[in-house]
């Protein structure tokens, strides 16, 4: 962070902050669904069903992507610029209709096509009553996204997050029951579509009451798909970034291989939720700064952002690359455990560059030119395809690891290059050297001190944390006016 100049910068800062830090915890805990889920399924059905279940959140996330068409990022845009009810009543039930629409379509091509989604994503074809039902799963999870991003918008970030915290923790707590009852994946599958049925329309009579209902104008959607639709390529591009490697994984070398390699994953992927919070909390901060002509103030807060992105997520990585092999031990058995840690180094360091790229495509999203973002993604796509095929096909999961590194990799510097065109601001090159130096540190620290065993584990993470930000504190990064900020943060808060 950087010393507040201004009382209202101050004041917005704590702001933006707090729901930083609320954000955070409700996304720290919502992603214990992976740390709680894998021993549950890992240990009591095996490596390929813990694939399976992977496989199937991933199906599901990609139907939301098409489904949703980035209205859901739209709506955020426009709703968050207005405080007018009516119009953002306007804005919002069309969305709400179409994504409904597009629910239905994708519920019919999953029960058609069952048997090809089964082979293909979920590793095996014994799983096709899986893929049977992951449409209907789709579409509750996309009305249920939706619903949630219009409080985003409304600028309840707060809400927003304790929405997304109860989505997930009530999957996780039916499924893991369903399991150790059933002992049936397939069971447990039919609870989560349940769940998630339950939130979707929860949270839709949430957002009625927040913006009303009344007869749908349809001429609102012309202007947020003229922001979204450039903005598909671009995302679906990332999708291609995201899950390529288990795609592919799940199809060449079968489930059980892809519940290894998405144990490794799921641990990384707490690098890149890292910026999840960050990111959730500043783009309507951010926008609402630029469309009042505050420019100046919205590129404090985007190197703000990013600064604090980096110096979290790079302990992140230097301590699970450290202890993850530690941790996997304690979650799943020790086979999972063996073949997943050499996978968490080039994992991490994927989730850091995606990190760092989110904080860079905002600015297209402020300037509304988001064909650029597509261009970065799309190229950085086309390249990476190529090479994980021939890293999987080589050197198997490994290869998997490094070319989503290399990827994401890519896509950040492309993405870092043409977002300077469109929006310039401070890059904390000094602060992101001198954390660097700090985890260098702490992985001396960690590596000199380890030990086997829960307590040990525990003391290691302790000793880490407080090496790195002791470190930091040595090198300048944070002083007395950063510690008395978060004094009077957590007294906000």
């Amino acid at each position: 962070m950087v010393p507040i100049r201004q009382p209202q910068r101050y004041s917005e800062a704590l702001t933006y902050a707090s729901d930083v830090g609320v954000l955070g915890v409700f996304r720290a805990i919502a992603r214990l669904r992976g740390l709680i889920l894998l021993p549950v399924i890992a240990r009591g059905l095996g490596a390929g069903a813990y694939g399976a279940w992977t496989q199937s959140l991933v199906a599901v996330t990609i139907g939301v992507s098409i489904v949703l068409m980035q209205l859901d990022v739209a709506l955020v845009r426009f709703v968050s610029g207005t405080e007018d009810r009516s119009e953002q009543q306007s804005i919002f039930l069309p969305i709400l209709l179409v994504v409904a629409a597009g629910s239905v379509l994708v519920a019919a091509f999953t029960y058609f096509f069952q048997a090809g989604i089964a082979r293909i994503v979920l590793g095996d074809i014994k799983y096709q009553e899986i893929a049977r039902w992951l449409g209907l799963w789709t579409g509750f999870a996309a009305i249920g996204q939706l619903g949630s991003q219009l409080q985003r918008g409304l600028h309840h970030v707060k809400l927003y997050g304790f929405l997304s915290l109860a989505e997930i923790l009530g999957q996780v707590a039916v499924v893991a029951f369903l399991i150790l009852v059933q002992g049936d994946l397939l069971v447990a599958v039919w609870g989560a579509i349940a769940w998630e049925g339950t939130f979707a329309l929860a949270v839709v009579l949430l957002a009625i009451r927040s913006v009303g209902v009344s007869d749908p104008e349809w001429g609102t959607l012309r202007t947020t798909f003229r922001f979204s639709l450039p903005l598909v390529p671009s995302y679906l591009a990332g999708t291609v970034l995201a899950f390529s490697d288990r795609l592919l994984i799940a199809a060449r070398l079968g489930s059980e291989a892809v519940g290894v390699y998405t144990a490794a994953y799921g641990l990384s992927r707490i690098v890149r939720e890292i910026s999840a919070p960050i990111g959730t909390a500043v783009v309507p901060a951010v926008s609402r700064a630029w469309d009042r002509a505050k420019r100046a103030h919205a590129g404090w807060l985007l190197s703000n952002s990013l600064k604090l992105y980096v110096l979290l997520a790079l302990p992140a990585v230097a301590g699970l690359s450290v202890l993850g092999r530690d941790i996997l031990n304690l979650l799943a058995t020790e086979s999972i455990a063996r073949n997943a840690a050499p996978l968490i180094p080039a994992l991490g360091l994927a989730g850091l560059f995606f990190g760092i790229q989110s904080s860079f495509s905002v600015a297209f999203q402020l300037v509304k030119d988001t064909r650029r973002l597509a261009v970065a993604q799309g190229v950085a796509s086309i390249a990476y395809l190529p090479i994980l095929f021939v890293a999987v096909d080589h050197w198997g999961l490994i290869g998997g690891g490094v070319a989503s590194m290399v990827g994401y990799g890519f896509a950040m510097a492309l993405t870092a290059t043409l977002s300077r065109t469109a929006m310039k601001f401070e890059i904390p090159w000094k602060a992101s050297l001198k954390g660097l130096l700090a985890a260098s540190g702490m992985v001396l620290c960690v590596a000199w001190s380890r030990m086997s065993g829960l307590l040990s584990l525990f003391l290691s993470i302790t000793l880490g944390v407080t090496t790195y930000f002791g470190l930091l504190a040595l090198f300048g990064v944070i002083r007395k006016r950063e510690i008395e900020f978060m004094a009077s943060l957590l007294k906000r808060a």
